[in-house]
């Protein structure tokens, strides 16, 4: 069963979702702290390992923007250095609601906004990961 891993990068959290090509379902697994590119390539290489990833999917605000923003080619940038780092495959995908839509079903969910801060990372990478397991198969994807 081909599994990919999602992130959703931040300036101070990573989140990390995982899920399955296979039965097209994401969820969240980890948030991570941002604390410099090679001790996140090594917590990054251990998960991979454990969940035996296939593919990397990064959250990109600003992919498929008409105009490229300040910041775009750093975040391509540091997203291909992670996939390097871990030996992956990356998709950048286009994601502009990912953060609000988890805190949303968070909220739903009944968690406390304390509980929500913690976990709000991981669950948008589950966001950016669920639509691009959806699309998998939709011309154009």
């Amino acid at each position: 069963m081909p599994v990919v891993l999602a992130l959703d990068l931040g300036s101070r959290w990573i989140g990390v979702a995982v899920g399955s090509t296979e039965t097209r379902l994401a969820r969240p697994l980890t948030t991570l702290r941002a604390q410099g590119k090679a001790q996140l390539v090594r917590q990054l290489q251990r998960i991979v390992q454990e969940q035996q990833a296939s593919l990397l999917v990064v959250g990109c605000p600003q992919c498929g923007q008409p105009q490229e923003r300040p910041g775009h080619q750093e975040l391509h940038g540091f997203a291909q250095a992670l996939a390097e780092g871990v030996g992956l495959p990356l998709v950048l995908r286009p994601e502009v609601r990912s953060t609000l839509e988890a805190q949303e079903k968070l909220l739903e969910a009944g968690f406390r906004r304390s509980e929500r801060r913690v976990k709000e990372h991981a669950a948008a990478a589950a966001v950016v990961l669920q639509e691009y397991l959806e699309s998998l198969g939709r011309p154009g994807a």
